[in-house]
């Protein structure tokens, strides 16, 4: 199937690990494997795909980190890798790279650490989940800068400190969530 555009597995009851074989898939632009049963960590080798716009792996029960060459898949405009996921560790700063996404979703996945500042360069961001983690430090300024956000949810973290006063310049946002936080 080296011609496949698009695959779209969510919502059944696959398990074992993420098929190595899907970076074969060259032309492969929408990738939805999200709502199963996958275990294990996320390839390295998902950072090759060169043409992706779509990937979601929520919802599923993968571990370990998130790889930093998901930062390569520049290509890409939505990705999901949050709910039920048990990811160790933080967001990857390389996530910064995707300066085509509009949709970042890494909601509830057991994140630690802080917020990567390089967050900020993803000018053409619209919507971030951040909520339910455990993300410790402060809001960084840098997200100022993500002049297309429209929905920010922060909330139920360990986030401190002040909001940053470059986030009043979102002129764009509807929704900015904060609460449970310190």
């Amino acid at each position: 199937m080296t011609q496949l555009v698009t695959l779209d597995a969510y919502n059944n009851n696959f398990t074992g690990s993420l098929p190595l074989s899907l970076t074969k898939l060259t032309q492969l632009e929408y990738l939805d494997l999200g709502g199963n049963y996958f275990n294990g960590e996320i390839p390295i080798s998902f950072g090759g795909f060169l043409r992706l716009k779509y990937l979601s792996l929520s919802g599923n029960d993968l571990s370990g980190r998130i790889p930093n060459e998901l930062g390569n898949i520049t290509t890409l405009e939505k990705l999901y890798l949050g709910y039920y996921n048990d990811f160790h560790g933080g967001i990857p700063a390389d996530l910064g790279r995707l300066t085509n996404l509009v949709h970042l979703d890494l909601a509830n996945c057991s994140l630690k650490g802080s917020i990567p500042a390089e967050l900020g360069f993803l000018k053409s961001l619209e919507i971030l989940f951040l909520q339910t983690n455990e993300l410790t430090g402060s809001v960084p300024r840098e997200l100022g800068n993500m002049t297309s956000l429209k929905t920010l949810d922060l909330s139920n973290n360990f986030l401190e400190g002040e909001i940053p006063l470059e986030l009043s310049g979102l002129q764009k946002l509807q929704l900015f969530n904060l609460f449970f936080n310190r």
